[in-house]
């Protein structure tokens, strides 16, 4: 029997140069895939912490219009900014829970934070994440002529309760678009505290005076 010529020192080489060379690129390959992801989540980390700075900061900015609202009883105005991974919830002083209207309306217990309080609330998918409690025994209610909120209606009145949710519930089949920043009035009426979208025409442009009716 014929045995098989057998390979140069110079043939083997090169072989081991190319299994090196396919090696050194399959490694290469994985260690750029490795890098991608733990990049990836640096940066869904970053920007996770990011969104939830903005809205705890847009947090206080409200909570402090509020308190205006509430020393000088005027009317204010408010740019209200959430990400759409959290959920705003006004509580009233006497409330143990709100209910959202998203998903079947479902029911969110009063933070321990701001148990005897009237209170705005920040929550991360039902988780609660930040309050700020009023001294005064208030309510908060929305007047909602846009479907922009999504608390419950307050039966007989054309309130429901406060409840701003960042991806505007949005669901697969209605195509909603988030929250991100909209233009709020806020106002006071007895002890209640009232929401409201500030629409296109009610927008002051800076300098210019309203005409009245």
């Amino acid at each position: 029997m014929k045995l098989p010529p057998k390979l140069s020192p110079n043939k083997k080489a090169a072989e081991r140069n190319i299994l090196n060379a396919l090696l050194g690129s399959v490694l290469s390959v994985l260690a750029i895939f490795f890098l991608l992801y733990v990049g990836n989540l640096l940066l869904g980390l970053f920007t996770s912490n990011q969104a939830e700075a903005s809205t705890l900061n847009n947090l206080k900015e409200l909570s402090f219009t509020v308190e205006k609202v509430l020393k000088e009883g005027e009317k204010e105005k408010a740019f209200y900014y959430i990400d759409s991974d959290f959920t705003l919830i006004g509580f009233d002083h006497s409330a143990s829970r709100a209910i959202t209207s998203c998903d079947e309306e479902k029911e969110i217990v009063k933070p321990e934070k701001c148990k005897q309080n009237s209170c705005l609330c920040i929550f991360e998918e039902e988780i609660f994440v930040d309050c700020h409690p009023f001294s005064e025994k208030i309510n908060f209610l929305a007047l909602d002529k846009a479907d922009l909120f999504q608390g419950i209606k307050k039966t007989g009145t054309d309130y429901e309760s406060l409840v701003i949710d960042g991806d505007n519930c949005d669901k697969v089949y209605t195509f909603k678009d988030d929250w991100v920043i909209k233009d709020l009035l806020i106002e006071k009426k007895q002890d209640n505290i009232i929401f409201s979208i500030v629409g296109p025409d009610e927008i002051e442009k800076p300098g210019e005076v309203k005409k009245s009716s």
